[in-house]
């Protein structure tokens, strides 16, 4: 008679978790769009990108003077609004996830961010930063020049498919802590 009844709690228990758990995905948008524009200055320095883990970051170098920096996509991240923050120096861009919830790691969906970069602004930059913790990250040089980079690689993978337009110096600066970077 007990283990009758500990069957029926203990089946109870488990279907009344898995409804929940049904619910919570039917409600659930784990990925919030967004869209940026953010004009560069004279003053600005640097930009660093961090990624966190998200898992597919585009961050395009194209010809051209465009004053601005766009960014679109969509990614796990509550609040689009504190994406891009701007101090005197330095243009920080962070599409880290503060956690993942349940929808996030069964979506079929992956997270998609473009970052385009025109060459007059990584002219204008001392440096550009890209760092991942687990994300993949793909720089693609649309300007036919050559662009320097240095790597801080702290276990992850690095592939440089386009060594004619990279060469080993300081403009680039991409550090990984367990992610992919490749150069296109």
């Amino acid at each position: 008679m007990k283990k009758k009844i500990f069957a029926i709690g203990t089946t109870i228990i488990v279907v009344v978790l898995i409804v929940g758990i049904l619910i919570r995905l039917m409600f659930n948008h784990p990925y919030n769009s967004f869209q940026k524009n953010v004009e560069v200055n004279k003053n600005i320095k640097e930009l660093v990108i961090n990624t966190g883990g998200t898992d597919v970051n585009l961050i395009n170098i194209e010809p051209g003077d465009t004053p601005q920096i766009t960014t679109n996509g969509y990614a796990p991240i509550k609040n689009t609004k504190e994406i891009v923050l701007t101090s005197k120096n330095i243009i920080s861009m962070n599409f880290d996830t503060e956690k993942k919830n349940l929808g996030v790691i069964l979506s079929k969906k992956r997270p998609i961010v473009n970052v385009n970069v025109s060459s007059k602004q990584l002219q204008n930059l001392d440096k550009l930063k890209i760092k991942t913790n687990g994300g993949s990250i793909k720089i693609n040089n649309f300007t036919h020049s050559k662009i320097s980079y240095y790597a801080f690689l702290n276990s992850g993978n690095f592939k440089n498919k386009s060594r004619d337009m990279y060469v080993k110096g300081s403009k680039l600066g991409l550090y990984s802590n367990g992610g992919e970077v490749i150069l296109k």
